[in-house]
């Protein structure tokens, strides 16, 4: 079985039966990218995914597929999730410690996104035995993103990850409300 079919079959062996694939392609890129949506993973909530994210190891320090989860369904959000792809990887980010990008207005819908950020970090809502996948000789491990607002993106740059997701587990924040309030 080939890289990206197990990596799909893993997706939907966790997230039940994928419900669109987008494909974005760039000059720089001898494969597309591909964002795939499923829905129901999380109450209320859609759920992208990365396909083709792993090809970035060197770029990223190791092979990383990236899923976010929202519960504003927005025509953007695949092209927002291929953007921290291609941006995180053109920027050679460790995803191994998580990212955060900023101004996502630069790139999408600037009244909807503007004050927002993305943040990606370990997807220890999900379980175990979804958070990595061997296959054909290539350790991959998926990663969780989520929007946040710049207030909290400039507090982890400033605080840093642990201080961040410390405040939204003392304040019980849903991190996959896109309406909530920001902890910072």
């Amino acid at each position: 079985m080939r890289l990206g079919e197990a990596i799909l079959n893993h997706y939907e062996h966790f997230f039940g039966k994928l419900k669109e694939s987008i494909s974005f392609r760039d000059p720089s890129l001898d494969y597309p990218l591909q964002i795939l949506r499923f829905d129901g993973v999380f109450s209320e909530c859609v759920t992208h995914a990365t396909l083709g994210a792993s090809h970035f190891d060197d770029e990223f320090g190791g092979s990383f597929e990236i899923v976010l989860v929202s519960d504003f369904d927005h025509s953007e959000l695949p092209v927002i999730l291929a953007s921290t792809v291609l941006l995180a990887a053109e920027r050679k980010l460790n995803v191994a410690d998580g990212i955060t990008l900023g101004n996502l207005g630069a790139f999408t819908n600037k009244e909807l996104f503007g004050e927002r950020a993305i943040y990606v970090t370990d997807a220890t809502p999900l379980p175990s035995s979804f958070r990595c996948l061997n296959s054909n000789g290539k350790h991959i491990t998926f990663k969780l993103a989520f929007f946040i607002y710049q207030s909290e993106f400039a507090h982890v740059k400033l605080s840093g990850r642990d201080s961040f997701e410390s405040l939204l587990q003392e304040q019980s924040v849903d991190p996959f409300s896109f309406h909530r309030k920001s902890v910072a």
